[in-house]
């Protein structure tokens, strides 16, 4: 019996996860930073997703998540370094029929992935480093699914 119900899980397990790789790829919004007219695109890092009360769960940005995962550390390592400013702004924008349900503060972490702050402004970057990543969290939702998103944007003095 025990058997049975660990190879539903798995099956089920399964299908959460096609059901959220065909949702991740289109439906949700983005986010992005814009400086003197230059926007400026995120690494995109798919964090869950409950769809019609099947749930998968990623993994978040940490140090341990890019030894783990060879699809974000690839994907991350390719983030190109963008300007320090203390004049940015970000652009959120929902697809047709999403909404954001919740945005985080930008939280901020060192070179080394060790959090700065959780509730950090884009107006006011900590001094002191030479590279800073900005995470925003992003919650798209509609009626039956909802998707949970890192933004992850590269700044450096």
């Amino acid at each position: 019996m025990i058997k049975i119900i660990k190879s539903v899980c798995a099956i089920s397990f399964i299908i959460v996860i096609i059901l959220t790789g065909c949702t991740n790829a289109t439906g949700k919004g983005r986010v992005e930073l814009i400086h003197d007219k230059t926007v400026y695109k995120p690494y995109e890092h798919w964090i869950f997703s409950d769809i019609e009360g099947l749930a998968a769960d990623g993994i978040r940005l940490s140090s341990f998540a890019l030894d783990y995962d060879p699809d974000l550390a690839k994907g991350f390592s390719l983030l190109d370094g963008i300007p320090r400013s203390d004049d940015f702004s970000v652009l959120k924008k929902s697809a047709a029929g999403k909404n954001i349900d919740e945005l985080y503060d930008c939280m901020i972490y060192d070179e080394n992935l060790e959090l700065i702050t959780r509730d950090g402004s884009i107006k006011d970057l900590p001094v002191g480093f030479d590279v800073i990543y900005l995470i925003f969290e992003v919650v798209w939702r509609d009626k039956n699914d909802q998707n949970g998103y890192q933004y992850i944007f590269k700044i450096k003095e």
